[in-house]
């Protein structure tokens, strides 16, 4: 697999935040989001090393950590991404896939042995996401960016994922101020459709760590 790093830190974002993760950085990504802080992760600029499953899960076990993170670029336009999941699996943690939601790969054989928490974060300027990734989401994160508006967190699929019980994160673009303006501004404006979320920092950014 193209491999970009793997580093433990702690989770800086989302429902998990501030927990001992081992994170696997995969190479490529079919989004270019203007705010990306990991453009080093996708071409042209970004640098990868091909690693065997065996290896990834080797390096993994080595760092120790609470959870696993599969991160990116985006995870699912990999196709062996069933395969190192179902390797992790061996190692007994919790596993979260972060993804954009627009590409969906085929992991139902997988959850039937384990659970791969999805975490999904929809990106502008279409916030589309793929229906399959809507009805097995255990999370939903919205960047909070100049682009983001209550029609847009309303709209289906984000609705049927909210009826599940999944409360939304509004994530502050690079700890901005005038983001957590924002993210204040639409949480109250959720709270007029019944739908509450979280307004939350990047964690890791705050305490500078990786």
């Amino acid at each position: 697999m193209k491999v970009v790093e793997i580093f433990r830190s702690i989770e800086g974002e989302g429902a998990l935040m501030g927990f001992s993760t081992v994170f696997i950085r995969l190479f490529g990504c079919n989004m270019r989001c203007e705010w990306c802080d990991t453009t080093y992760s996708y071409e042209p600029l970004g640098e990868f090393q091909e690693m065997s499953i065996g290896d990834i899960v080797n390096k993994v076990k080595e760092l120790g950590g609470a959870m696993i993170s599969v991160t990116g670029g985006e995870p699912f336009i990999h196709s062996d991404l069933n395969q190192l999941c179902e390797a992790l699996a061996t190692l007994k943690k919790t596993i979260k896939i972060e993804t954009n939601g627009s590409v969906w790969r085929e992991i139902d054989k997988l959850e039937k042995t384990v659970k791969i928490r999805l975490v999904v974060s929809p990106k502008p300027p279409l916030y589309k996401i793929d229906q399959k990734i809507a009805d097995r989401a255990d999370e939903l994160k919205f960047v909070v960016d100049e682009n983001i508006a209550i029609e847009t967190l309303i709209k289906e699929p984000f609705y049927s994922i909210y009826d599940r019980g999944v409360i939304p994160t509004l994530q502050l673009e690079s700890n901005k101020e005038k983001s957590l303006k924002k993210a204040l501004e639409l949480q109250n404006a959720l709270l007029t459709f019944g739908v509450n979320c979280r307004v939350l920092p990047q964690l890791h950014k705050l305490l500078n760590l990786a």
